[in-house]
């Protein structure tokens, strides 16, 4: 497998390129696919690449906080295994490694990818967010909305779910969405809403 090396330049990154000048802060929220699909190996890599974010971030500006949406199971029902973690500010090693011990802990991979639920709940997580920083979305999945291979109509509504949401996001935050070993078609019916 080759690693790929991806750079994603926030706000916060600011910080140094004017002395006196301190980095601006930002809010970010980890919205991560913890679907079957990822298995232990995907899980293991996004950890650790999750885990060098923080730490990156942290060193640019410790007034930044990252927020987490572990997201697995099926859409709008009781089975949605999504998990969050409000935002944590990164000033001190305590609230960094209770972020990394969120994403270690909750890293088992199962189940289906409810993209919609899981940008829902960012919204939700940036709606609560007073701080007047930034505000950035970075969207990790491997695989297609949804879980069914032969239910195209519910992976649709879970896509155009996550859509209408990420949408909603663009609003007021920059996303950015990163895939990882991407495969597959979905096929979608056009659905007149009257």
């Amino acid at each position: 497998m080759t690693n790929v090396k991806y750079e994603i330049t926030l706000g916060a990154s600011t910080s140094g390129r004017e002395a006196g000048t301190e980095a601006e802060a930002a809010s970010v929220v980890l919205v991560l696919d913890r679907s079957g699909s990822m298995g232990t190996n995907g899980m293991t890599a996004l950890v650790n690449a999750a885990d060098t974010f923080i730490d990156t971030l942290k060193d640019a500006s410790p007034d930044s906080q990252v927020a987490v949406v572990y997201f697995n199971g099926t859409q709008g029902s009781n089975t949605d295994k999504t998990k969050t973690m409000s935002f944590t500010q990164l000033k001190t090693e305590e609230n960094v490694t209770s972020i990394k011990n969120f994403l270690s802990t909750n890293k088992s991979p199962s189940d289906g990818t409810p993209m919609g639920d899981a940008l829902k709940k960012a919204k939700s997580l940036l709606d609560t967010d007073n701080t007047g920083n930034k505000q950035y979305v970075l969207f990790f999945t491997d695989g297609l909305p949804g879980h069914s291979d032969d239910d195209d109509a519910f992976n649709c509504m879970v896509a155009n779910s996550a859509v209408d949401y990420a949408n909603d996001i663009k609003e007021k935050a920059t996303i950015y969405t990163v895939g990882y070993k991407l495969s597959g078609t979905l096929y979608c019916i056009e659905v007149i809403r009257r």
